[in-house]
């Protein structure tokens, strides 16, 4: 229903209609819009312009509404923001902190460290480290580790970085170190290592290492010093020990007349002591040898199941007193093969003697001699030796240090109390430097299987040259 035209306003009320406009108008002006405009009840000449204010009025205060709710919105993300921000920045502060931390104790640590990042990049090194390689540390941070640390093995040889215990501890993620090996100083000197690597794991991630590096030369010159010791009383005992026993044996043989019961007896008990005395001593000088570099490693041509023979004739009366059964398998050979007898005596030797003496009474010992084609080289042939006992077995806690030097399984007291602890030892130092490998399987009271297996035509290029200045 229109509304009703009344009659022209008088100027009275245009007046108090135009001042009710200007005072909207002035407190929307200061940012107040509550004010609403009254409608007239009759239509006249304001009805229009106070609806046009009034709708303007509102959709004023919607987007006013609007703009505050989305200020607030505003002000409660940037609040947000600022708490995030505060948040990584103390991380930032602590992380930095943490850092200070790590390289005041690395930097007090008395071996050489090095922390190294997934992609092989030095992140930190210490002042130990550094004096090792002969560098500044703002030379090594930064780099990656294989063109800072370049490392030799004992023949002076470049190990490659897929061989270091860096690179594997980065790859399997366990910890893995490694020993003799060397390192070359800024001044061209090269210097003994034992470097140990540790993943750092982030979960089940590997996010980089640490690496230890501790300098050996002192523990080298007193291993040294040792050595040089052992073999040169070693050589002083030879000669009376074989005096000793020249001079039994003619006692018993009735060479001086003759002796009672009673006399022989203990006369046989001096010669096997002296006997187990003279092994000891050529063990020794083995030992001794071999760390000195004067063992005889030159291969010959070699009549294998000859040898094999020598052997098991001259430990028959172990095996006869414990009523043992040798069982041999060894492959028809016509030809003699290219080996150094001595190493393979001492082979031989070393593992069935071992097998005898830690089985137990009338039960079997087995050993296999077989040839077989090279993995690696069509020209080469491998001799594999294997030797399985029934005795007592290798307890697990000791197979890791089966072949260190003067080092005896705890279980083996309960069946002989004189080892040595020097074959197994050298054993696998001859083979490392006659390019053989020796390995077991044992569990402790099931016996023990041992594996050789040594190439007959082929010795490393380092191991040549050093055997032509080795003595016999």
């Amino acid at each position: 229903m229109s509304r009703k035209r009344s009659s022209p306003l008088n100027q009275r009320v245009i007046k108090q209609r135009l001042a009710y406009l200007n005072h909207v108008f002035t407190q929307a002006s200061v940012g107040n819009f509550s004010e609403d405009i009254p409608i007239p009840g009759e239509k006249d000449e304001f009805t229009e312009l106070y609806v046009g204010i009034q709708v303007m009025l509102e959709a004023l205060r919607e987007k006013i509404a609007q703009l505050e709710a989305a200020n607030a919105t505003l002000d409660r993300r940037v609040q947000e923001k600022n708490i995030v921000l505060d948040a990584l920045t103390q991380e930032k502060n602590n992380l930095a902190e943490a850092k200070l931390n790590i390289e005041a104790v690395l930097q007090s640590a008395g071996e050489g460290l090095m922390v190294i990042d997934v992609n092989q990049y030095v992140v930190i090194v210490n002042r130990v480290a550094a004096a090792i390689l002969g560098r500044a540390v703002s030379t090594i941070v930064g780099q990656k580790t294989a063109e800072v640390v370049q490392l030799f093995d004992a023949h002076d040889r470049l190990i490659p970085f897929t061989a270091q215990a860096l690179y594997r501890a980065l790859i399997i993620g366990k910890k893995v170190s490694q020993t003799a090996v060397y390192c070359q100083h800024q001044d061209g000197s090269r210097i003994p290592l034992m470097i140990t690597a540790t993943p750092v794991l982030q979960g089940q991630e590997i996010i980089g290492a640490i690496q230890v590096i501790r300098d050996v030369s002192r523990e080298q010159e007193l291993e040294q010093a040792k050595t040089d010791f052992i073999s040169l009383a070693s050589h002083q005992l030879r000669t009376p020990l074989t005096t000793i026993n020249w001079y039994v044996e003619r006692i018993l043989h009735g060479k001086t007349g003759r002796i009672t019961p009673l006399q022989e007896k203990y006369l046989a008990t001096v010669h096997e002591s002296s006997k187990r005395m003279a092994q000891l001593v050529q063990a020794l000088l083995n030992v001794s040898r071999v760390q000195l570099k004067t063992f005889n490693l030159k291969p010959v041509t070699c009549d294998v199941p000859e040898l094999v023979e020598s052997v098991v004739k001259e430990l028959q009366p172990q095996i006869t007193e414990k009523n043992l059964r040798l069982e041999k398998q060894v492959a028809t050979i016509q030809e003699q093969v290219y080996v150094n007898p001595k190493l393979l005596r001492i082979i031989l030797q070393t593992l069935l003697s071992n097998a005898i003496k830690y089985t137990d009474r009338e039960t079997g010992v087995f050993l296999k001699i077989a040839l077989q084609p090279s993995a690696t080289s069509k020209a080469e042939t491998i001799l594999q030796i294997e030797v399985t006992d029934s005795g007592c077995g290798i307890p697990q806690k000791d197979q890791a240090k089966i072949f260190e030097k003067l080092f005896r399984a705890s279980n083996v007291k309960n069946y002989h109390n004189d080892g040595m602890g020097l074959g197994l030892y050298l054993v696998k130092t001859l083979l490392e430097y006659a390019s053989g490998k020796i390995w077991f399987e044992s569990q402790e009271g099931n016996g023990s299987h041992f594996f050789v297996t040594l190439p007959l035509t082929k010795y490393s290029a380092v191991a040549l040259a050093e055997t032509e200045t080795m003595l016999s």
